[in-house]
Parts: C-alpha cells; structure tokens; sequence
C-alpha cells in the first residue's frame, strides 16, 4: 500500500496532468487554425435555400448545459454546405427559406431572406 503512495501516486498525477495539459493544446491548436484559415479565406454570397437545421445540447438532462445550432445551405448549384449559428440567427431561420447567404471559410456572416 505505501508502494502505490510513494512511488505510483506522483507518477500517475504527472501523466494525468500532462494528457490534460496535451488535450488543451490540442483543442487550442485547432480552434486558433480554424479561426485563420477562415479570416484568409474571403467572404462569398451566394443564393442559398435552408434545408436542414439542429441544435445539439451540450449538458447532462435535468441539469442546465447549453446548445449549439447548425443549418445546412443548399446552393444553385446543389451543394451543400452546413455551418455553425450563432443563437440569436438559429431561431430566425426556417427550413426552406430562400436568400443570399454571407459566409466566410465556415464562418456564418449573415442570410438575407428574398422578399
């Protein structure tokens, strides 16, 4: 038992801390990259119709947590292309609207629906 105490306890805290250490990282890395790759990118509207949308609860149930928003865009062309919404465009948008789509790499910039 004191084996596991002195020797074990310090050397599994290290390699817990940096896997945790190692996650951060990571997870920094790719958010910093995905944010240049999309400011280099540049902004293209283009007439879109909504076609698809979902939220995705992040949380356990009972218990608060938070949600994040998606819509697919389908082009003239029949492409497709499904980017993140910020909360207060989620609930503005409804399947089937048609418009000019601004977004930049997969940045969602703005929709304006025809009238």
């Amino acid at each position: 038992m004191w084996y596991f105490f002195e020797y074990m306890f310090p050397v599994l805290f290290t390699l817990t801390f940096a896997i945790l250490l190692a996650i951060l990282a990571v997870t920094v890395t790719t958010v910093i990259s995905r944010y240049i790759r999309d400011s280099k990118a540049p902004k293209v509207s283009a007439p879109a119709t909504v076609v698809a949308k979902r939220a995705q609860f992040h949380g356990s149930s009972g218990h608060s947590g938070w949600s994040t928003y998606y819509a697919t865009f389908e082009f003239e062309t029949g492409d497709r292309l499904e980017l993140y919404l910020p909360g207060s465009e989620a609930g503005l948008l409804v399947e089937g609207d048609k418009g000019v789509l601004t977004f930049q790499g997969k940045r969602f910039i703005k929709f304006e629906r025809f009238m």
